[in-house]
């Protein structure tokens, strides 16, 4: 499990830009005071993480690379659901 979050959290690392439009805003938004903004936009953003995170694992066929492993589908569905708990939950 733990080798499944660190894949994901390394394929956030080819994210960058979509990173730094995240700080740019929160820093935006703490100067002008928009908080409220902010409230809505991060968890927009992590969802974006998450969905594109899925859609990277698709691109480059993980799923069949995946089974080739030790591991059986009802691992890496876990391993997926905890990563996106993890994206969330690191907002709070």
């Amino acid at each position: 499990m733990k080798g499944l979050l660190l894949k994901e959290f390394y394929s956030l690392i080819g994210l960058r830009n979509g990173l730094f439009i995240l700080l740019v805003i929160v820093a935006f938004s703490g100067w002008n005071e928009m908080s409220d903004f902010v409230y809505t936009y991060i968890p927009m953003v992590l969802m974006m993480l998450a969905i594109s995170s899925f859609s990277y694992d698709e691109y480059y066929h993980w799923d069949s690379y995946a089974l080739t492993m030790p591991l059986d589908r009802k691992t890496l569905v876990q391993g997926k659901y905890v990563f996106v708990l993890l994206l969330f939950l690191h907002r709070f």
